[in-house]
């Protein structure tokens, strides 16, 4: 998995679970928090593990840890 792409798929994460919270809020009234939002980036890197090889799960779990 090489850097550049390490990095673009971080923005898109982010930017999707930014969108997710404006959505929660104009359509559900769900107050959109820093908290929420980083729960649920969590998540879409965790599902998106199902993608990597075996063998980048674990640098990818020691980021998440470290966040």
């Amino acid at each position: 998995m090489s850097q550049a792409w390490v990095i673009s798929f971080q923005r898109k994460a982010k930017a999707w679970e930014i969108w997710k919270q404006r959505n929660g809020y104009i359509f559900r009234n769900k107050i959109p928090s820093f908290q929420a939002w980083k729960t649920c980036f969590i998540d879409t890197i965790k599902w998106q593990l199902l993608r990597c090889k075996e063998s980048e799960h674990s640098v990818v779990l020691a980021w998440l840890d470290s966040i």
